[in-house]
């Protein structure tokens, strides 16, 4: 693992883990991702209309600003899938199974 990097290309296979006290944020087209401490998320799929990502763990905040019709932001956590189609700020949050046993 290493520092992120401001303005670095995100793509498809990427994961993104915040400690406890780290924030990021992520663009996916007219989509903004904010990571928030002790977040784990990758990005499954990233085309023209379509992304996907999950969480592990942890907690984000969505804010999609624009959505053409037919596109699609996926979210999948451990609990369920969420299929973001209109602009709208969004929570998700996903429990870390790993540390409630």
């Amino acid at each position: 693992w290493g520092e992120g990097e401001i303005n670095f290309p995100v793509t498809a296979d990427m994961e993104f883990v915040t400690d406890a006290t780290a924030r990021a944020e992520i663009q996916l087209g007219g989509a903004t991702v904010a990571l928030d401490g002790r977040t784990s998320l990758a990005v499954l799929e990233l085309d023209e209309g379509k992304a996907v990502i999950h969480i592990e763990a942890g907690s984000i905040d969505v804010r999609v600003r624009s959505i053409q019709n037919g596109d699609v932001l996926t979210i999948e956590t451990p609990d369920g899938t969420a299929n973001l189609k209109e602009p709208g700020a969004y929570r998700v949050d996903a429990s870390d199974r790993a540390n409630h046993a």
